[in-house]
């Protein structure tokens, strides 16, 4: 079993590829046929591009007596065939399902210029935002996902290097004057002119080496006198006192520094890296590869990062140069240090060693900024992303800063408070059935009781079935001085304004307007519904005529929007905006 795909038009017209082929791509503008042979016939065969079925057009026996399925496109007045992954971006994924059973491909989908241009305004506006909110947004949407995160920010990081550095820089300029040492005894030869100091063990040693004695005519010079002769000695041993910095303490000195040089070295190392080195490089000119203008945004992104780090590096070297030079030692110590008597009766070093304290109990650093832009595979998702920070840039605009808030991590909301008042943004948030063990913080659920599965049979809704929930992209929602609340979801729809009117409006319209109230009172709080798409030029549609929109004097509720946005590297006052807006003062009047 072999699913196989031919390209109908373009250049590569008539290549054709199995689904297994590596490093499989695709132009967003190639039709493709996709042919399968199977021994056996099947009750139901079908491939999925994520919610979107594609029925077989037709099937024939063949030669071997196998059964062969087609998928031939529809007629397409532009391209001559609908091209599947038209507006696509990035990793695509297909599901053959043949009864029960399901097998999965991944191709990568190389965009057109006007989606590699949106792509590259999106990825600027997100990269634009404050990075501490940010990276706290994407590491939330990580940790929802299951996925391992760090403990602060790479920015953080950074920061929190550079100050320890310049922290320590100061302890040692002191602990250089006086150092820590261990006095212990040291063999020396010295001129017998310089020596002062023979004792028993330098007469030992002189009985020991009498081969080195030589008879001189004066007795000033002379180390002895035997039977009236007089003699001498080059040089003699004897043992003196020394200081010896190799020591304990001073070897956790060197440790923590070699220690920082390698978190920096480390961190250099990461934002050099690219976590996606697998996106296709030989492609045709005008088309553009995701993952290539992601790794091109982070370079720019991370670039000042790492002559920063450069520069830390040098400082930490320069540290390590004085510290052979008046503190040398044999072996260093990176481990976790002991605070011994001396240096807890030290004041310098236990400021020092306590720094090594503060640092270990930093965290590790997270990548969740540069690991979950990466995870982005597609176009629509990173859609998503900017149409949220679009709407708080508005609504920050509109009534200040934004706190974001993170309810166990399950759902991300930006919230705004005055007065009792709040204005709340939220990410995905999750509408589960009533005896679903999850709860909404809102208390809102999802309360339809009917699916369709397999995109055929109507079946009861399962509540313990593992996806028993609605979840629109955004939902903003205000809440009143006196409790009251009201609701207005947004979607995000990377595609045709035509399409968001005629297929997704009327579908969606049943789902989350009709679909979603609150879990004791069964009321509906939604004040409406507003799906977004990009577009060359911005428009808005309301469903209601304009004696009703949401700008009349007796708007209908709730309201029925489709807005097409011109993708901008900044937010802007337009249409979209004012909606927004409206849509918010219509909540506070209605709560308050």
């Amino acid at each position: 079993m072999e699913l196989s795909v031919k390209i109908l038009n373009g250049k590569r017209e008539g290549c054709c590829f199995t689904l297994t082929s590596p490093n499989l791509y695709f132009y967003e503008n190639e039709a493709l046929e996709f042919k399968l042979i199977l021994d056996t016939k099947h009750h139901y065969i079908s491939i999925f591009f994520y919610e979107t079925e594609l029925n077989y057009t037709e099937s024939k026996l063949i030669e071997t007596n196998s059964i062969e399925y087609i998928w031939k496109p529809k007629r397409h007045a532009i391209y001559g065939y609908e091209c599947l992954f038209h507006n696509y971006f990035g990793i695509a994924e297909l599901s053959l399902n043949i009864d029960s059973h399901e097998t999965t491909y991944q191709m990568e989908v190389l965009a057109t210029k006007i989606n590699a241009f949106r792509t590259k305004k999106m990825l600027s506006f997100l990269i634009n935002q404050d990075s501490n909110v940010l990276w706290s947004f994407l590491r939330a949407t990580r940790i929802r996902a299951g996925k391992p995160v760090g403990d602060i920010s790479v920015d953080h990081s950074i920061e929190h290097l550079e100050i320890t550095i310049k922290q320590i820089e100061s302890l040692l300029t002191h602990i250089f004057n006086k150092p820590m040492v261990k006095v212990i005894p040291k063999t020396n030869y010295v001129s017998l002119r310089d020596n002062h100091n023979i004792d028993d063990t330098t007469l030992a040693w002189i009985s020991d080496n009498l081969d080195k004695l030589f008879e001189i005519d004066n007795s000033v010079d002379a180390l002895l006198e035997l039977d009236n002769k007089f003699y001498s000695i080059h040089s003699l041993q004897t043992n003196i006192l020394v200081n010896d910095t190799d020591i304990y303490e001073n070897q956790v000195l060197h440790g923590f520094i070699h220690r920082l040089r390698a978190e920096a070295k480390s961190i250099i190392s990461k934002l050099n890296a690219s976590p996606n080195n697998n996106f296709t490089k030989n492609y045709e000119l005008g088309y553009e590869s995701l993952f290539n203008q992601l790794n091109n945004m982070l370079k720019k992104l991370n670039k000042y990062k790492i002559k920063k780090c450069e520069s830390l590096i040098k400082r930490l070297d320069f540290l390590l140069y004085k510290l052979n030079k008046n503190i040398p030692i044999k072996t260093i110590h990176k481990g976790v240090p002991t605070f011994t008597q001396k240096v807890k009766h030290n004041f310098l070093y236990l400021s020092y060693f306590k720094k090594i304290i503060e640092w270990d109990r930093n965290g590790k650093t997270d990548w969740s900024t540069t690991e979950e832009l990466f995870a982005i595979k597609n176009i629509p998702t990173l859609f998503e992303y900017y149409l949220f920070f679009y709407i708080k840039g508005i609504l920050t605009e509109k009534f200040g800063e934004f706190l974001l808030v993170n309810y166990n991590h399950s759902n991300i909301r930006f919230v705004f408070e005055k007065n009792m008042e709040q204005i709340i943004l939220e990410y995905q948030p999750k509408f589960w059935v009533k005896s679903h063990s999850e709860k909404n913080v809102l208390n809102l659920i999802n309360t339809e009781k009917w699916t369709i599965w397999n995109h055929k049979d109507i079946r009861e809704r399962n509540p313990l079935s593992k996806y028993p929930l609605r979840s629109p992209d955004i939902l903003l929602t205000h809440i009143g001085s006196l409790e009251k609340m009201s609701c207005f979801i947004i979607d995000a729809k990377y595609t045709t304004n035509n399409k968001v009117f005629s297929n997704y409006l009327p579908e969606l319209t049943l789902k989350y307007l009709h679909g979603i109230h609150h879990i004791d009172s069964g009321k509906n709080h939604s004040m409406g519904l507003m799906l977004v798409n990009p577009c060359e030029e911005e428009s808005i549609r309301h469903f209601h005529h304009d004696d009703y929109n949401i700008f009349s004097n007796d708007p209908i509720i709730p309201a029925l929007i489709c807005s097409s946005i011109v993708i901008e590297e900044s937010t802007v006052s337009n249409q979209f905006a004012s909606s927004i807006i409206r849509i918010v003062d219509l909540m506070r009047k209605k709560d308050n």
